[in-house]
């Protein structure tokens, strides 16, 4: 057996070993996903291969591959989760979600933050008391993650440049990513770009052309500024995650397009996600998948390796998380939870009894018990977003995950060359 992703170096994994009973009768758990040659274990994260079931059984009780008949898993999943929350000190802060401005220069009319708050817009001097915040709550000798969001990020380069200089002046160390449009960023000059340190950026396409512009709202040409951009992260050494959206009226030819359109870009990674609120089925998903694949035969996929093993579900539930609005309030989510904020910059006193709702999980269904994927998908009981399990998205996950591992060796040498 060769392990190939190990779980065990999973600072979030808090699953002891699991000890032998030689009374009882082992067997695989269901919370394992195969192909080919590699298994991936859902509960831990742990990927291996050239697995024996017979040579290696000892070895795959104690990686909990094996468990007792009628051994209820699920539950060791929940303890992990308890475990790791309930651990004390919390650890330093390092991963922070900042919105410098809700105004955006793009109308996306699918946009989660459409019509709301689009006056706010960070100021100076709470840029600098959010650079104070982070100083103060992290461990600045390590790196630490910057995400600018909004809004349109770009339309407040002011607040970035001020957080950014005043990290830069306490010899913090940082790394910045950065959702955007892309179309401000021929104005932000290289020297600008390093200032902050930028090392990844997400694009969001929904189609080629002129249709972009339109879609997006932007001025004309926006799509062709938007491939010059990409080439020049390209020679900056900027890494793109282009998300390109599926819209079932329009089908794939679109998508096509544009994978042909940024193939050539050396540092630029592209998957494709289905819009919040469009009714997609099987059949939507088999032809995603094919150009899927496409994006795999052009070393242009995605999509991260597929590991879990994590006992909490996103930035709303973990410890290491923080998203900063624009007037320094502190919100539990970056997509839906503005205005439940549990706290703010100037104060160490949290609401705890919004921060326990938030990391509360949602209820599941009992034939959840039943599905591999189960309880990586779990939502958390305030989070207003819709379990994704009908309708053929069960299957292509699964599937997804399949593909992911025969293509482990590709994706570990692409990400090596990356980094």
């Amino acid at each position: 057996m060769i392990i190939v992703h190990s779980g065990r170096g999973n600072t979030y994994n808090v699953l002891p070993d699991q000890i032998e009973d030689k009374s009882l009768s082992y067997i695989p758990h269901i919370y394992t996903i195969k192909s080919g040659e590699y298994i991936l274990n859902c509960l831990t994260g742990e990927i291996v291969k050239d697995v024996s079931w017979e040579d290696d059984r000892q070895e795959l009780i104690r990686r909990w591959y094996l468990i007792p008949e009628n051994f209820d898993i699920s539950s060791i999943s929940y303890l992990m989760r308890q475990e790791r929350l309930s651990r004390v000190p919390a650890p330093p802060i390092s991963d922070y979600t900042i919105f410098t401005t809700m105004q955006c220069n793009a109308r996306c009319p699918y946009c989660f933050q459409k019509d709301k708050h689009e006056d706010l817009f960070m100021n100076e001097r709470v840029a600098l008391d959010v650079a104070d915040y982070i100083k103060k709550n992290s461990d600045i000798s390590r790196r630490n993650i910057l995400r600018w969001f909004g809004g349109e990020p770009l339309m407040n380069r002011k607040a970035i440049d001020i957080i950014c200089g005043s990290l830069r002046k306490s010899d913090a160390m940082f790394r910045s990513y950065m959702s955007t449009n892309g179309d401000l960023m021929p104005k932000v000059e290289d020297k600008d770009l390093y200032f902050w340190n930028l090392k990844i950026v997400q694009l969001s396409i929904d189609y080629p052309d002129a249709k972009y512009d339109e879609a997006k709202g932007l001025p004309i040409g926006a799509y062709e500024r938007l491939k010059e951009t990409v080439q020049r992260f390209d020679e900056l050494g900027i890494e793109s995650r282009i998300r390109i959206h599926y819209h079932s009226d329009t089908g794939m030819e679109p998508i096509y397009k544009i994978i042909e359109d940024f193939k050539s870009s050396n540092r630029s990674s592209m998957y494709i996600s289905t819009l919040y609120g469009d009714t997609v089925g099987w059949k939507d998903f088999e032809q995603i998948m094919k150009a899927e694949d496409l994006l795999i035969s052009y070393r242009k996929y995605g999509d991260i390796i597929p590991t879990t093993g994590t006992p909490y579900h996103c930035m709303a539930d973990d410890n290491y998380s923080r998203t900063i609005t624009a007037e320094g309030g502190l919100s539990p989510c970056e997509h839906y939870s503005y205005e439940e904020n549990y706290g703010t910059i100037y104060s160490d006193i949290y609401d705890q009894e919004q921060i326990v709702k938030w990391r509360s999980k949602r209820k599941h269904n009992l034939k959840c018990m039943d599905c591999p994927l189960f309880p990586s998908c779990e939502l958390l009981a305030a989070c207003p977003a819709i379990a994704k399990c009908e309708n053929g998205y069960k299957e292509y996950r699964i599937e997804r995950i399949k593909r992911a591992l025969i293509n482990m060796e590709k994706f570990q040498n692409d990400q090596r060359e990356t980094n």
